[in-house]
Formats: C-alpha cells, sequence, structure tokens
C-alpha cells in the first residue's frame, strides 16, 4: 500500500517522491522514502517480518529520521513554544502525508508516548555509586570494627575538627559504638 501512495505521489516540484522498495519472495518487506542523506527519510517496514516475534504480526513500523536544518527548525519551534510530543507526532504525520505515505489509519490518541529518561546528573551518579559500592563495605567495616573504622577515613579530609567532634558525640549517643 505505501510503495503505491509513494509512486502515485508528486511532490511540489512536479516529480514523484524518491523510494525504494525492498521485496522478499515476491511481497514488499520494506519501504524507503527520501534518500539517507537527505533532512528526512522514512522507513516502513513489516515489524513481524523483521523480528519473526508473534506479538508483531500485521504490525507495520514507520520510522522517521530527521536531521540538519529541518531537525533543528522543527526542535528550535517545539521548544520555543513550549510544544509536546502530540505536536511533535502530528509534525511527523504530516511530514509522511506530504511525502505521499499512508498515515490516515494512524489514531495519535491511541499512542503509547514513551518520553527518553531525564539522564542523571552527576550528583545523583555519584549517590547511586556510593548506594551500589560504598554503603556495603561501610556495613561490614562497621558490622566489624564499629562506626567509627568507617567514619573516619570517608569523612576526615572533608571536615573540620569541631565538626568531626560534634557528628562523632552525636553518633555515639545514639548509636554506641
Amino acid at each position: 500500500m505505501q510503495e503505491t501512495s509513494l509512486r502515485n505521489r508528486q511532490r511540489g516540484e512536479g516529480h514523484a517522491a524518491d523510494q525504494t522498495t525492498v521485496a522478499k519472495n515476491g511481497r514488499i518487506q520494506t519501504v524507503y522514502s527520501g534518500s539517507r542523506k537527505s533532512d528526512i527519510f522514512f522507513r516502513c517496514y513489516d515489524k513481524y517480518s523483521e523480528s519473526g516475534k508473534e506479538e508483531y504480526k500485521g504490525c507495520v513500523r514507520m520510522e522517521v529520521e530527521l536531521k540538519g536544518k529541518t531537525s533543528k527548525a522543527l526542535w528550535r519551534h517545539i521548544a520555543t513554544e513550549g510544544l509536546g510530543t502530540m505536536y511533535l507526532l502530528q509534525t511527523l504525520l504530516y511530514l509522511a502525508e506530504k511525502r505521499g505515505l499512508q498515515v490516515s489509519c494512524v489514531d495519535l490518541d491511541r499512542q503509547d508516548i514513551i518520553l527518553p529518561s531525564k539522564p542523571r546528573t552527576k550528583t545523583e551518579v555519584t549517590i547511586g555509586w556510593f548506594a551500589t559500592q560504598v554503603a556495603p563495605s561501610v556495613a561490614r567495616i562497621s558490622a566489624e570494627r564499629g562506626w567509627i573504622a568507617a567514619f573516619a577515613p570517608l569523612f576526615h579530609a572533608a571536615l573540620h575538627e569541631h565538626d568531626i567532634h560534634v557528628i562523632m558525640s552525636l553518633l555515639s549517643r545514639t548509636w554506641g559504638n
């Protein structure tokens, strides 16, 4: 269906959109629209044939690559106007339709939008490392030799003498040694 739609569609300049198809056993597996070098490149393929997994039977996957000026302009507009993921999806569908890809069956209200996780800060990474790598050693040393044996090398260089005395006194009253 995508191949026929692309073949019949004309771009604004009056010629058909660039397209490439990949067939296997006489059946179209993948349709490409545009050039890998261009700012906009579409790839549609049979997800079941590609993966072989039953859960993808009857699924078609459409991938879009935006690069260069087009990508920068779109992201700048989304950031400046405070637009969200739905606007991005609408824009991608518009670009696909403009290229001649059949997208009328796409229901944006039923899309599972998974936002990328926010990268952890350096401090969060360090705290995570403390929790997974340092804490078990501190627990072991504290159990064997008391909490002062673990506390002193960890904090001695970072704290003033008065701070160490206050913390040690408080911990001694709370937990003993």
